[in-house]
């Protein structure tokens, strides 16, 4: 299943050079307050969003990457969650969000199918015309 998530160059640069994420991601303790994850505190972690338009939920700044996955609906399956986010319209509401918390350890450089770089800021109003706003970098299975 395809799986969306945002990152720095930084993040993008080590996954292509090292063609593993071993050297990316967060530890995480459980908190209830910004969603339903029981973490390993052990482990790093990456997110994922399970539809594309909630990458408005991240931080989609100029400069910033917007990265395509194609995770096995099994590994996605036992790490999903909810996540709980202010919503990116009027910044008032709580909203759940559908997403994924899986350890880096389990993800192969082969789930990463596509990612862009922003040009500019990226936000509702501009994002069913977001081509303008990406270029694309690189295609992984070119």
């Amino acid at each position: 299943m395809l799986v969306y998530r945002v990152c720095s160059k930084d993040e993008i640069d080590i996954i292509n050079r090292e063609k593993n994420f071993d050297n990316v991601g967060k530890k995480y303790k459980s908190n209830i307050l910004l969603n339903n994850f029981k973490y390993d505190t052990k482990l790093r972690y990456l997110h994922f969003f399970e539809n594309y338009s909630d990458i408005l939920y991240s931080n989609t700044l100029k400069g910033k990457y917007i990265c395509i996955y194609d995770i096995p609906d099994d590994v996605l399956y036992n790490y999903s969650g909810i996540g709980f986010y202010l919503d990116y319209i009027n910044f008032r509401n709580i909203v759940k969000v559908n997403e994924f918390a899986i350890p880096v350890k389990i993800l192969f450089y082969k789930y990463l199918v596509d990612y862009y770089e922003l040009k500019d800021d990226l936000d509702y109003e501009d994002f069913l015309d977001c081509n303008k706003k990406i270029v694309k970098m690189k295609n992984i299975n070119d």
